[in-house]
């Protein structure tokens, strides 16, 4: 398909779900990063458009002739010929955003100008949106967003990941446009995003948000003590409860465990942390653990535990630890 063709595709799943071949090939277009960018900008024009009106000079008739004449051009796509019919979807889908990127000109000429937010590598970085929004970008996160709110739907895009506590405002809706062309719809205040090379993570703690990791999906909506996961590979949604909010630690200061089941324990320590951790010993997985928060180096935390689950400590490589043996206490 030609990228036009994808275009008109995002556009459809705007409005409602896709075929299901429709869906599998716009998901496949959207995995290269410079089309889920391209995506990106469409949906933000489309937003502005939908809720700015002005008198915008759209020669339509004219666009629609230079748009037919590139059509009757073209007769194949990858050596296969496309249909009249489909021509014809694509060239309205042309003038529906001809149409759009004028209104999305008009709109863009003051308060929005787009800013750009950076955590560097040395630590996190917290911000304060124009509407009241308060945004804690982790290491190496990035956050794009205007100068100024000045639409019915308040859009940033988020590459890495984040904290967000929302300024409540029912008439305008809240959303984080994900790296891979995802969104995180707020219906609700407080969540946790985690944006990695396999999938997302998120993580409700106030609130209610919706999250949509694949154009045109409904997706879930997820409430307080909630937590989605999105793989990539599988392309499917794990929905389970929030054992802790250690995804929040990073900003909150350290971890916290009240009678966390150990697998939990190890699953947040190594996002914590960056590091690697197996247990050896399955059945240590459902032993809890409670602990004040910490926020010790790791080879501490992973002493208190050989202390406390009588479990050996290996350490075979740089950010790999191996947990073997060990008993639950009485």
């Amino acid at each position: 398909m030609s990228e036009n063709v994808h275009l008109l595709l995002l556009l459809q799943s705007e409005s409602g779900p896709l075929a299901p071949d429709d869906a599998a090939a716009l998901a496949e277009w959207l995995k290269d990063p410079a089309h889920a960018r391209l995506a990106r900008e469409y949906k933000a024009i489309w937003e502005k458009s939908e809720v700015y009106q002005p008198e915008v000079p759209v020669d339509t008739t004219a666009d629609f002739q230079r748009v037919w004449a590139k059509i009757e051009a073209q007769e194949a796509v990858k050596g296969r010929r496309i249909s009249m019919r489909t021509w014809l979807r694509v060239a309205a889908a042309l003038l529906i955003l001809l149409a759009a990127v004028g209104l999305f000109r008009s709109w863009d000429t003051g308060a929005g100008t787009l800013q750009t937010a950076m955590a560097d590598a040395s630590g996190a970085k917290a911000l304060v949106l124009p509407d009241g929004t308060q945004v804690w970008l982790r290491a190496n996160a990035s956050l794009e967003y205007p100068e100024v709110f000045d639409a019915k739907t308040r859009i940033v895009h988020l590459k890495g990941e984040a904290i967000f506590d929302v300024a409540h405002a029912n008439a305008h809706p809240f959303r984080v446009a994900l790296a891979n062309g995802g969104i995180v719809e707020v219906l609700g205040t407080r969540f946790a995003i985690r944006q990695e090379a396999q999938g997302e993570t998120v993580v409700v703690q106030r609130g209610k948000v919706r999250f949509q990791p694949v154009s045109g999906d409904k997706g879930v909506v997820l409430t307080a003590g909630e937590r989605a996961q999105f793989d990539h590979a599988t392309r499917r949604i794990q929905l389970s409860q929030a054992l802790t909010y250690n995804e929040l630690a990073w900003q909150t200061g350290g971890l916290e465990f009240i009678n966390t089941p150990l697998r939990q324990v190890v699953a947040d320590l190594q996002a914590f942390y960056h590091v690697k951790i197996e247990l050896t010993n399955n059945k240590l997985n459902d032993c809890t653990l409670t602990a004040p928060l910490s926020n010790q180096p790791i080879d501490q935390l992973l002493e208190t535990l050989s202390l406390t689950y009588q479990i050996k400590v290996e350490h075979p490589k740089p950010d790999t630890y191996v947990l073997k043996g060990g008993v639950c206490p009485d």
